[in-house]
């Protein structure tokens, strides 16, 4: 059975006000060198944000990281083996992206627009591996009042690249694909 990875630090920040908008973000950095963040963002005015990231830094590539604790076991800071100190993993991330092994995001917006109260949702998620040389994109356009639906997904590894789209809209519907395969 695979072992979750353990926790360094995590934490929850929020703002709101009387009207109706609304930011928060959650957070929490794990000893494998990986950090999630979730956020959600309402503007109070019918459009909403939620969106998911992920970055993980390759430490074994690191030369000499060291996790520094304080007396109790609570995180300090990392060290690398330059000397160079920093008060949480994602400030590492930042100074070594060369580093990444990995990273995503996804994000699903929520809008109501217009007298008629249009609802439309729009998905999209994106990641790239560093370490293979995967990339993906992938996203989703949907309205609520008429059913009409775009989708677009792109994707490129070692072997080729190739993007796909579809549509439809009422009783009109299309799609396409194009790409290449090895070489």
């Amino acid at each position: 059975m695979l072992e979750a990875p353990t926790l360094i630090r995590s934490g929850i920040t929020d703002f709101h006000n009387n009207r109706n908008f609304f930011e928060a973000e959650h957070w929490e950095e794990y000893v494998d060198g990986t950090v999630l963040k979730k956020k959600v963002h309402d503007n109070g005015y019918g459009s909403k944000t939620m969106s998911e990231s992920g970055q993980k830094l390759n430490i074994n590539r690191l030369p000499d990281v060291q996790l520094l604790t304080n007396a109790e076991g609570y995180f300090q800071q990392f060290k690398d083996g330059a000397g160079n100190s920093f008060d949480s993993l994602q400030a590492m991330l930042e100074a070594k992206k060369e580093f990444l092994a990995w990273e995503y995001k996804n994000t699903t917006t929520e809008t109501i627009e217009g007298d008629d109260k249009t609802e439309r949702i729009y998905h999209r998620r994106e990641g790239h591996d560093f370490v293979s040389g995967e990339e993906w994109e992938n996203t989703k356009r949907f309205t609520k009042h008429d059913n009409s639906e775009e989708v677009v997904n792109r994707a490129k590894d070692a072997s080729g690249e190739w993007s796909e789209s579809y549509s439809q809209h009422r009783r009109e519907r299309w799609s396409k694909k194009e790409g290449r395969r090895g070489g």
